[in-house]
């Protein structure tokens, strides 16, 4: 038993390690996404490089989370910044072991490596289909996780705290990446509103207001080329969105304090029609 157990914290040291290497290897488009090999998209934890002073890890809360990460909680999500790769990896062990209750780093899905630009080097033209599938395999490749294309061709992706959507448009020449971000806006508040309240932190997101919740979306104009690189700056440009707008909208609006945590949004529009078909 004590064997079993010195080559089990071997391996989550060794994983730990594994993680500490990648974090240190992220650029400013890069991240990563660490989920449940069996888990939900919304289970998982993101990784992103911040600019010069380390790196930001997102997740969402749960119950247990009160119990081991209490400087890190805020109403509806863990949030930690450190300019230590080793400390974010130590805590993602932590959460991976005590929160998710995962036995050895194998339940982990795979972490993805950096964007090698010899793997694809130049841009492709693909079809829809052959498009979403190239967009889930890199995915997984470079950002880790376990993203899959649902039935309704959506791909869902580990987005953390907010499972993020992407989708081939059946309208226009680009891949839409969105979100359902707040649930039951408190007053009766207009898109245009909303983005007045962002200012220069709505740029390139289209925010739309659909039975009084709130969908934001950002578009990739590929035009049928695809490349990971481009997909990934508009992904990075997203998650800034999330990590840093949609903060201080939420708190524009008086509904960033504890007592009114965010319900578990689903990534997907329930009204697609309002949503102006993001991803039809």
């Amino acid at each position: 038993m004590t064997d079993q157990l010195t080559n089990l914290e071997a391996e989550w040291s060794g994983f730990a390690s594994t993680l500490t290497r990648r974090i240190e290897r992220l650029n400013h488009e890069e991240f990563v996404f660490i989920v449940p090999a069996d888990g939900e998209a919304a289970d998982g934890l993101r990784i992103r490089q911040l600019s010069a002073v380390g790196w930001r890890l997102v997740g969402p809360r749960s119950a247990d989370d009160a119990t081991i990460l209490p400087p890190m909680l805020r109403a509806d999500r863990i949030i930690c910044e450190s300019g230590c790769a080793g400390e974010l990896a130590s805590t993602v062990v932590d959460i991976a072991r005590y929160t998710w209750l995962l036995s050895e780093p194998d339940d982990i899905a795979g972490i993805g490596g950096e964007f090698v630009s010899s793997e694809a080097s130049l841009p492709v033209r693909l079809g829809p289909a052959a498009l979403r599938a190239r967009i889930r395999d890199d995915l997984a490749a470079f950002a880790g996780g376990a993203p899959v294309i649902g039935s309704d061709a959506v791909i869902t992706i580990p987005g953390a705290d907010f499972p993020t959507s992407v989708a081939v448009s059946m309208r226009a020449p680009q891949v839409d990446i969105f979100a359902r971000v707040i649930t039951d806006l408190p007053a009766a508040v207009s898109a245009p509103t909303l983005a007045r309240l962002l200012g220069p932190k709505s740029h390139g997101i289209t925010l739309v207001i659909s039975n009084g919740d709130l969908y934001a979306a950002t578009f990739y104009p590929c035009d049928g080329i695809y490349k990971y690189l481009y997909l990934g700056w508009y992904l990075a440009r997203w998650f800034e969105f999330l990590d840093d707008g949609l903060p201080a909208l939420r708190q524009a609006l008086g509904i960033d304090g504890p007592g009114r945590p965010l319900a578990a949004p689903d990534g997907r529009p329930r009204d697609r029609a309002g949503v102006g078909g993001l991803h039809r």
